[in-house]
This record gives structure tokens, sequence and C-alpha cells, in this order.
């Protein structure tokens, strides 16, 4: 057995790649991904020299390369909150396997916060 590390950085691109695989095979020709990283934005648009070698960031790019319309885009972590939840309450278990017929109760009070916050 073995440690793995890697970087808040790594992950959060690690997130991106999994969620463009997924709209991919759901064969989403319209995709608008909200980052709360503008590192992570930048490294996408191809603005940063951040992880420039790492070969993830390179099939990221042929990733976005494709005939897709994809908006990549920044949103503050406090406009975040209730997607960041979201994914907590999933995390681990089989994509699209979760349906919701009411917010889970953890949500709930993130839901109300960022109404009251937000209008």
């Amino acid at each position: 057995m073995f440690n793995v590390f890697c970087s808040v950085l790594v992950a959060e691109v690690w997130a991106a790649h999994d969620t463009f695989m997924h709209v991919w095979r759901l064969e989403f020709y319209r995709i608008e991904l909200e980052l709360d990283n503008k590192i992570v934005v930048k490294i996408l648009e191809g603005d940063s020299s951040a992880l420039a070698d790492n070969a993830l960031v390179a099939r990221l790019h042929e990733l976005l390369a494709r005939e897709r319309v994809i908006r990549v885009s920044h949103i503050s972590h406090v406009r975040n909150v209730v997607a960041d939840g979201l994914a907590r309450t999933v995390r681990g278990r089989e994509i699209g396997k979760d349906v919701y017929l009411q917010p889970p109760s953890k949500i709930v009070s993130l839901l109300i916060a960022n109404q009251f916050q937000f209008g």
C-alpha cells in the first residue's frame, strides 16, 4: 500500500476532467462549467502556466477542443456553496444513481441561506 498526495489545484483539475467526461458520455453539446477556483478557470482557458506540463491538463485541453459549445467561468465560492454541498452528499457514489424529489436535509439550510443572501 502507498500514499498518494495531490494538491487542491490538481484535485480541482481532476474534478473538471471527470465532469467533462460525464457530459461527453451523456452527449451534451452545450456545456457551461462554473468553478470557484480562478486558477483552474485560467488553466482551462489556456491563460495559465500552472501545471503546464501536466498530462491531465493536456487531456483536458484535448477534451475542450472537441466540437462542443463550452463556456468555463469563475463563480465566487459563496455563490457555489449549494453545488459544493450537493457534490459532497454524493461523493463516492456512482454518477446518475441519486434522484432527489426533495432537497437533502443537509442542503435545505444552504438553500435558505443562499436565497436570503442573493434573493
